[in-house]
């Protein structure tokens, strides 16, 4: 049975990271809208690129979509979401390091996703990458983590950025938590994200540009017990937001 679960910031929306993972090539939410998945990945796969910005210990995956292969890159990523009203391929409108990045649009309020599933860390996972705002809706959000029974998502919106927290409760319910402050992602402009999960402290510290960002203690348990996380880059529910994405590098330790 899947969850749904919605990862909430003003006019903000994402779907549980556990919902991406329907073997049937469906949409979450059971529409027949794009979806991509590959459940035979090796260690050969994980390496999209293994330019400079590739570190060659650590690394689950690095991409800078330079391939331009019609879209590729989700057979290493595992998961391509990209409903009929967003747009998800490579572009060369914008690059942090040439000559392609990934470019993301939506022109109404749903969301796309690239995710890696199931990875397995010990004491940590991080998730860093460029991105470029060009447009954005109410809010958006840009980072993804789930750990099975919830999800943190990385918000940056137009006049403040948030941290969402979900949690999927025995009952059924969900929890809703997270926090804000006035860090502001500018538009047209590349800004370098680091989003890091250290589970010997639980703490998720997010970094703009080398500057910190915040410090979040998740309220959810698992996150501090857990041993495998699904992480995603991608628009949350947010109308009339585009965004460019560039060497992305998942790290576990």
């Amino acid at each position: 049975m899947r969850r749904f679960v919605l990862l909430l910031w003003p006019g903000c929306l994402f779907p549980s990271l556990d919902d991406l993972s329907a073997s049937d090539g469906s949409a979450p939410d059971g529409s027949n809208d794009v979806v991509v998945e590959s459940s035979s990945l090796d260690a050969g796969d994980a390496k999209v690129e293994a330019g400079p910005f590739c570190p060659q210990t650590n690394a689950v995956l690095c991409a800078d979509f330079d391939e331009t292969d019609g879209g590729g890159y989700g057979a290493a990523w595992g998961y391509v979401y990209a409903p009929g009203t967003t747009t998800v391929q490579e572009s060369n409108a914008f690059s942090k390091s040439p000559a392609f990045s990934l470019l993301m649009s939506t022109t109404s309020t749903d969301y796309s996703a690239l995710a890696r599933k199931d990875i397995t860390f010990v004491s940590g996972v991080t998730l860093e990458f460029d991105v470029r705002i060009a447009a954005r809706g109410d809010n958006c959000s840009i980072a993804h983590f789930s750990n099975g029974t919830g999800g943190l998502s990385l918000n940056p919106g137009a006049t403040q950025t948030g941290i969402s927290e979900a949690t999927t409760l025995s009952d059924g319910g969900v929890d809703y938590g997270g926090t804000s402050n006035t860090t502001f992602v500018p538009t047209d402009a590349w800004v370098h994200v680091i989003d890091d999960y250290d589970r010997t402290k639980n703490r998720l510290t997010v970094t703009f540009d080398g500057t910190v960002a915040f410090d979040y203690t998740p309220t959810n348990p698992e996150w501090a017990q857990g041993t495998t996380v699904t992480v995603a880059i991608g628009i949350g529910s947010s109308s009339n937001t585009t965004m460019y994405f560039d060497n992305v590098v998942i790290r576990s330790r």
